[in-house]
């Protein structure tokens, strides 16, 4: 969230709602551009972060804790073992 600046408003989605994986699902927008935020599995959103409807500061201080945007209940749970754990994205982000 560091290279997109300050946040300014997000559109989150419904929960409920079903997604298929990289389906554009919520919407983040800030001082410097309006990004998409693509759902990372197929699934049912469960929750949605409503706090950030009021206050969308979390998502560039505490993307972690308090910024995250909502959980989702995946259709194929096994599909989360390919995801690369904090380390390795660490890792992949400082390769660049």
């Amino acid at each position: 969230m560091q290279a997109l600046g300050t946040v300014a408003h997000v559109r989150l989605p419904q929960p409920g709602r079903r997604v298929q994986t990289g389906e554009a699902c919520a919407d983040i927008e800030t001082v410097k551009a309006a990004s998409e935020v693509e759902a990372p599995v197929g699934g049912t959103i469960l929750q949605v972060n409503t706090a950030l409807l009021d206050d969308p500061a979390p998502l560039g201080t505490d993307p972690e804790g308090t910024g995250w945007l909502f959980r989702i209940a995946p259709d194929d749970p096994a599909k989360l073992d390919a995801f690369m754990d904090a380390a390795a994205y660490t890792a992949f982000l400082d390769a660049l």
